[in-house]
């Protein structure tokens, strides 16, 4: 599978034009064929609309802690595209995924005619993954591998490393991204585990890109109300409920984009998980996996 669309300028320009407001007439429907007709574009299209909907998050001191906060006119100039593009998407990714297309099929009368599209049997994503670096292989990942400093027996493990974002700069762990069916399927009593150390008392965000289950947009999640990251300086392990994260939505009378909805529904698939920080941060994941289901309740465990 092509990683790129097929004419990636003129479909990124496209994309561009449209979250902007100013695509109009014939390139609008040159858009939607490409995105009915292609799954590299279909992807790059997605990858842009989290680029748009994604907040500058900035650390700020307070209290001991450390908050996430953004410009009001930021705020705003963000839940204004995501509400103007919502309104196209809806309807043109769910035409997508159930496309028709027209064959040019000769009549006596030279008439083409539409037919449907064979039927394509959805993808089947798996409700258990796993990932332990331990063949050295880290490919798609963001971080950078490391062989030291490592729990007893094991070969490699992942750091943060500092990326470069649209939304600024971050120091992070990220899976690869699987925009087409996402790479695990969630339940309502799914469990993400993670084998880690975290020196210092850095901010840790941990972020969930998913695809719905249906026809719909993909929904951003942040963890929060809970104790990860836990006691600094040991290696842990944290098995944390995905009921415990919380959905990217504007508020319906301001229209701010808060971490205030509800978690994943059952069906949701990720499509990105990522361990983010806005400044630089010395955390190194040995193992991660996700499992469907758990006890429902949060841990974190020193290793022996």
């Amino acid at each position: 599978m092509s990683g790129k669309p097929k004419d990636f300028d003129d479909t990124a320009r496209l994309i561009s034009a449209l979250l902007d407001g100013s695509l109009k007439g014939i390139e609008r429907t040159r858009l939607e064929l490409q995105l009915e007709s292609d799954p590299a574009a279909r992807r790059l299209y997605l990858q842009m609309i989290d680029q748009e909907i994604e907040l500058q998050f900035m650390a700020v001191p307070a209290d001991d802690a450390v908050i996430v906060s953004m410009t009001a006119a930021l705020e705003q100039q963000v839940a204004d595209r995501r509400a103007r593009h919502r309104r196209w998407a809806a309807g043109m990714l769910a035409a997508a995924a159930a496309a028709v297309i027209l064959v040019a099929v000769r009549w006596p009368q030279g008439v083409p005619v539409e037919r449907p599209r064979p039927p394509v049997a959805a993808a089947t994503v798996a409700e258990s993954w796993a990932a332990d670096f331990e063949d050295g292989n880290a490919r798609g990942w963001e971080g950078t591998l490391v062989t030291t400093g490592l729990p007893a027996g094991s070969k490699y493990g992942l750091a943060a490393a500092r990326q470069i974002k649209p939304y600024g700069t971050v120091w992070d762990i990220e899976s690869p991204a699987n925009w087409d069916d996402g790479f695990v399927s969630l339940t309502t009593r799914s469990t993400l585990h993670v084998t880690y150390r975290l020196n210092g008392t850095a901010l840790r965000d941990v972020f969930l890109h998913t695809i719905p289950s249906a026809a719909g947009q993909p929904s951003m999640y942040r963890l929060t109300g809970s104790q990860f990251p836990g006691p600094a300086g040991q290696w842990q392990t944290a098995s944390i409920p995905f009921a415990l994260f919380s959905r990217k939505e504007p508020n319906s009378a301001t229209g701010e984009l808060k971490f205030t909805g509800g978690p994943p529904e059952d069906g949701e698939t990720i499509a990105v998980l990522s361990f983010s920080a806005p400044h630089a941060v010395d955390l190194v994941i040995d193992r991660i996996w996700i499992t469907p289901d758990g006890t429902g309740s949060e841990t974190i465990q020193p290793l022996p």
